[in-house]
């Protein structure tokens, strides 16, 4: 859509008279080209599908595809290193093997929970540290869930890696009993965050931790006109090669 002509054309909102005050921003340009593409790949009865159904089956189908294609910033390369070097001081040193070392100790010996594991990727990763006895790890899609043991399997680690379908809200928090409780950038999908933190602070022993992993940073409807203003300007520093979405082959143009 092209919006020359609008006062905040820079900021990628949509301007029509009277909409700002009232919407804040809540759909933006992007989300309609997003439903423009759904429409072309006819996959929007799908997406409409699931704003139909109970919450617990509309999670599962968001959630059950297995496959994690480089979309993301995190997947950059030069991203994890500078992650690495702000958590740990040196870029070669992930924060699995940095807090097993400094923390946890590779005794072997720790029990851990892990809510909201998906594909099971971090779980894995921490159980390769030698750290943990035992990580019970859990998600509400069982696709995920599968591909999650089929990985532990596959590395040998299905004795320390017990992958189960769960809802949080129905698991059983044991009292005083746990090392380790870890939220891998999972806890922004739960609701009612302050009673299951409380659960949470019950179940680790008195010497236990809470491995919370979250982006802090600000939101999608907190950039302000300047921000996008200079990260569109460094889109367009870019070839277009690099600018290709992931799937449909489109350059990206705006942020």
């Amino acid at each position: 859509m092209d919006c020359a002509g609008t006062e905040r054309c820079a900021s990628g909102k949509l301007d029509f008279p009277g909409t700002n005050d009232v919407l804040h921003n809540l759909i933006n340009r992007h989300d309609l080209v997003r439903l423009l593409e759904k429409l072309e790949e006819g996959t929007l009865r799908k997406i409409l599908g699931k704003v139909f159904r109970a919450r617990g089956a509309r999670v599962q189908q968001a959630w059950q595809k297995v496959d994690s294609p480089p979309i993301h910033w995190w997947d950059i390369p030069e991203v994890r290193r500078r992650w690495n070097s702000k958590i740990t001081g040196d870029e070669r040193l992930d924060h699995f093997d940095y807090f097993a070392e400094k923390y946890f100790g590779r005794s072997g010996r720790l029990v851990a929970v892990s809510p909201g594991c998906g594909r099971g990727d971090v779980e894995l990763r921490w159980a390769r540290t030698g750290a943990f006895a035992r990580i019970e790890a859990f998600d509400l899609s069982p696709a995920r869930i599968a591909h999650a043991r089929r990985q532990a399997q596959e590395a040998g680690l299905d004795q320390v890696l017990r992958f189960a379908v769960k809802d949080i809200q129905q698991f059983d928090w044991p009292e005083s009993a746990l090392d380790v409780v870890i939220f891998e950038g999972s806890l922004h999908h739960f609701r009612q965050v302050e009673e299951l933190l409380g659960k949470v602070a019950r179940a680790l022993k008195p010497d236990g931790f809470l491995f919370l992993n979250e982006f802090v940073g600000p939101a999608r409807f907190q950039w302000s006109d300047r921000q996008l203003e200079a990260v569109n300007g460094l889109l367009q520093l870019l070839p277009e090669r690099l600018r290709v979405r992931y799937g449909n082959g489109r350059v990206k143009r705006r942020v």
